[in-house]
């Protein structure tokens, strides 16, 4: 264990830490066993502070941790990237962050079938992004991003938390492991897209899958030059951050689901008139026509049944039909 720690502590005095994120700089870090852990200059028996993979304070500071089994079949250059990213946690801590997941709410998040459709078109995007160095999949990525946050509401929140806290730190891991060993990154990076684009349980599990997305996204920022590093204690999202700078697709799909939105809000400001019915539509025009949540918008005129309405007016169908009215707005 201790050749493992000389050989992790070489190739990370070799690793630019400036380059990767401003201000991000070695820490102090501890490899340790069932028994003992190993710092720098000495070891203590090993006692419950030390467990998992992450960063925590110790003795004043706030060090990387790792745990090791079998030292002798560590990769040292992989393992090295991914000491990093604890360290790059350990920054984000010394540094004020304080956007982490709530982890039981992101437990609670809902079984939403086109939630998930829509992830993995969202995921194909993302890694067209990257592959082909495109801005417009970016774009297109965040309009399809934009979408779900109508779907999920509030615990979307806690999936960009996740994905802004761990995503940062993988991208942290992944660029040391560009400086330590290119094939290696390369490989590293495949296997992230691989993991986006799949459609496996990984899809199911949006703290697990944000350290790739995450990952993704800062590598395609970085290769298009776009800029999004940060101060760390930022309350914003990265990729409330990076929709800001990036924009949207020239298909604005949440910004159409808006306009829509503000088109009902207006008209029921307006007009507060409601009529009970039970019927049928049974004459409209279908070019002055549409429908938001289970409101329809008739601007020329709608038939109910045998009485004929003269738009402006809102019918509200009945709940789980496309076509029965249980009231109307006038």
């Amino acid at each position: 264990m201790r050749k493992l720690y000389t050989v992790i502590a070489n190739t990370l005095s070799n690793v630019n830490f400036e380059a990767i994120w401003k201000g991000f700089s070695i820490c102090e870090f501890a490899l340790y066993n069932q028994e003992t852990v190993y710092f720098k200059d000495k070891t203590i028996p090993w006692d419950n502070r030390f467990i998992g993979n992450t960063a925590i304070e110790f003795e004043g500071d706030v060090i990387a941790i790792w745990s090791v089994e079998s030292p002798e079949t560590e990769d040292t250059d992989y393992l090295a990237a991914a000491i990093v990213h604890e360290m790059f946690h350990a920054f984000q801590k010394l540094q004020g962050e304080t956007r982490y997941p709530n982890d039981l709410k992101l437990l609670a998040y809902p079984d939403n079938i086109d939630n998930y459709q829509i992830k993995m078109v969202e995921n194909g995007f993302l890694a067209k992004a990257l592959s082909e160095k495109d801005i417009i999949a970016l774009k297109d990525f965040v309009s399809l991003r934009r979408v779900r946050t109508h779907l999920l509401d509030d615990v979307i929140l806690q999936e960009f938390r996740a994905e802004t806290v761990e995503g940062m730190a993988e991208y942290a891991g992944l660029l040391a492991l560009e400086q330590i060993n290119k094939d290696k990154f390369k490989v590293s990076v495949e296997n992230n897209l691989a993991k986006i684009l799949r459609p496996t349980d990984l899809i199911f599990s949006p703290r697990r899958l944000s350290y790739y997305t995450g990952a993704i996204l800062c590598l395609t920022l970085k290769f298009l030059k776009v800029d999004f590093q940060h101060e760390l204690k930022e309350n914003q999202t990265l990729f409330e951050i990076v929709s800001n700078n990036v924009g949207e697709s020239y298909i604005d799909i949440s910004g159409y689901i808006n306009k829509k939105k503000k088109m009902f809000d207006e008209f029921l400001d307006s007009h507060s008139e409601i009529f009970l019915c039970d019927s049928y539509i049974c004459g409209y025009d279908p070019m002055n026509m549409i429908r938001f949540e289970n409101k329809i918008l008739c601007n020329h005129f709608v038939v109910l049944g045998d009485e004929f309405i003269q738009g402006p007016v809102i019918v509200v169908l009945q709940k789980g039909s496309a076509n029965k009215a249980e009231s109307y707005i006038k």
